[in-house]
């Protein structure tokens, strides 16, 4: 069991909040205004109650969300199918009806009423259809099963049990009304007797219609499980039924030496029906090509052997997460996560990060995946783009699954310094063609090792289109403007008090803004609009702003005016 790290989220909850809680830094034009808004921080925080449509950003390969012991998490699907192996396959152990899905990944279900219950005969849960109107509807596209035309040879099975005998009970159907008659096929139980029933489903040369019927040769009880199989072959016509393994009745679709093929008609997009009228349990239900022989089989896909390569291998599963931003400039990041991995298994859980956006599927090759093994602080510098990889192997055997019942990730963003005060103009440094500004130096020491100052300066007041840096890494720019200028009487004190003038040093900032000054800073920021040249006679209003990270910027300090002399 791996521990996670801060502030536990649940997978829910976590695959819930990816990619909606960002953080965001934006600036805007209003006027010829430039003013800076800082958009708070939204992090991932626990809520009440749990919604599995809040996965649905996620891509879920081969895996499925369950509760188990109260607890939400992430696993292999019972699938005990795979792509291409079968036409349909429900094996009804998704938690609630509303996320029933077809585990080959073909049919859409479009309607789903029934109770889960954990009695099954495969996986980890069955449907209980205790109301006449419950049910499961699956919408039926021309390009799957049964098709359109000819069909070919198939094979229907599922476990059930009744609970209530009504006195025509359909277990499922696939039928249509097409030129006035019924067309297709139905499974129920009848006078306590199941049948197949094949209306009008097969066709000789003349196109003639034909129907079929089989029936069981004992009496269906209430409570007991059984096993249906129907077999259809579509080269030699050969219908036949069973129940519990056992051969109840075999049927030729033949006319006259002649081999009549089950058709569909082209036009035919009625629905496949389950339950329509059942009382009682129902599991593992696959429509899937003749002769396959996956009837009995592992809760999980084991891990086989291939003969010509002589290696040993078996499927995975993966959860891909959407990328998940963080515009707000970030300092680190704690990732974690808990699960479970049974002794065989594998439990990966995987991360890339970037601070330029990518796409979900951005190739392996341009952005590599890291393994996450353990709690882990991530030193970060600026936004983040993050997204997650899951992936999961069962045990050799099929019989167990590992787990993943939370994800961590916090972040953990640049701190946004106070805001600066004490902003003035000092007059005796101050003339015609410059401006000699001060004001309280900030608490925060990170201020002066990895930040700075913004000065904003324009002509009205709240239009600042001018921005001027003030930090040490920038000096170059500025020339000597980092210096701490002196009025005449403070030359005077520092000879007579040199530790008060190093008091006002170490509390105050001076900076000298000028014309030369100022057209720097614009060709730095490659600013296009045009800066106040510091003309005689006109005032002008400032304000400052304190930055650790440029993209995270206090608020601004109180405005002043200053007018320049003649």
């Amino acid at each position: 069991m791996v521990a996670a790290i801060g502030r536990k989220i649940s997978i829910l909850h976590f695959f819930r909040m990816a990619d909606k809680h960002t953080m965001g830094f934006q600036r805007s034009l209003r006027g010829r205004g430039l003013f800076i808004t800082t958009v708070l921080i939204l992090l991932a925080a626990p809520v009440t109650g749990l919604e599995r449509s809040q996965f649905q950003d996620w891509q879920l390969r081969g895996l499925e969300l369950m509760q188990e012991k109260g607890q939400t998490v992430l696993k292999i699907s019972g699938t005990r199918s795979g792509p291409g192996e079968d036409y349909l396959f429900l094996g009804f152990d998704q938690e609630t009806p509303n996320f029933l899905r077809d585990l080959s990944g073909n049919f859409r279900v479009q309607e789903s009423e029934y109770v889960r219950v954990p009695e099954s005969r495969g996986g980890s849960g069955a449907a209980l259809f205790n109301r006449r109107k419950s049910g499961v509807i699956l919408e039926s596209p021309p390009e799957l099963w049964p098709g359109s035309g000819p069909m070919e040879s198939f094979q229907i099975s599922f476990h059930f049990k009744v609970a209530y005998l009504y006195r025509r009970n359909e277990l499922l159907s696939r039928t249509g009304f097409m030129d006035g008659y019924k067309r297709g096929l139905e499974i129920l139980i009848e006078d306590g007797f199941l049948r197949m029933e094949l209306q009008n489903l097969f066709q000789d040369l003349d196109r003639n219609m034909h129907s079929y019927e089989l029936r069981s040769s004992e009496r269906i009880v209430l409570d007991r499980w059984y096993l249906l199989q129907f077999n259809y072959n579509a080269s030699s016509g050969k219908l036949t039924l069973y129940l519990n393994g056992q051969e109840q009745e075999v049927a030729f679709a033949r006319t006259d030496g002649q081999v009549l093929r089950a058709v569909n008609p082209a036009m035919d997009r009625s629905p496949i029906k389950i339950a329509g009228q059942y009382s009682g349990w129902m599991d593992e239900l696959r429509i899937s090509p003749l002769g396959s022989e996956r009837t009995t089989m592992s809760t999980y896909d084991s891990a086989n052997y291939d003969p010509l390569s002589g290696r040993i291998y078996q499927k995975r599963s993966e959860a891909l997460s959407p990328v998940m931003s963080y515009n707000h400039p970030l300092q680190s990041l704690d990732l974690g996560f808990s699960g479970k991995e049974p002794p065989g298994s594998m439990l990966s859980v995987e991360y890339r990060i970037s601070q330029e956006t990518f796409s979900p599927g951005t190739g392996e090759h341009i952005l590599p995946f890291k393994r996450l093994k353990s709690d882990s602080r991530i030193p970060w510098n600026g936004s983040a783009y993050i997204q997650w990889r899951v992936v999961m192997q069962p045990t050799p055997s099929g019989q167990e699954s590992p787990l993943l019942s939370a994800l961590n990730l916090r972040a953990n963003p640049v701190p946004t310094p106070s805001r600066p005060t004490g902003l003035r103009v000092v007059q005796e440094l101050s003339n015609d063609h410059q401006i000699c500004l001060e004001w309280n130096q900030n608490p925060e020491s990170a201020i002066e090792k990895h930040g700075g100052y913004r000065v904003h300066l324009g002509p009205a007041s709240g239009q600042f289109v001018a921005l001027l840096e003030y930090n040490r890494d920038k000096k170059p720019l500025r020339s000597s403007t980092l210096d701490f200028p002196l009025t005449e009487r403070e030359k005077l004190e520092q000879k007579a008090r040199p530790q008060a003038i190093r008091r006002l040093k170490q509390q105050k900032i001076r900076f000298m803004v000028d014309r030369a000054l100022v057209e720097r800073n614009r060709i730095w920021l490659n600013r296009r609009e045009a800066y106040p040249l510091l003309e005689r006679g006109r005032a002008y209003y400032l304000v400052i702003s304190a930055y650790i990270h440029p993209d995270a910027p206090s608020s601004n300090s109180s405005e002043i005016v200053h007018l320049l002399r003649n």
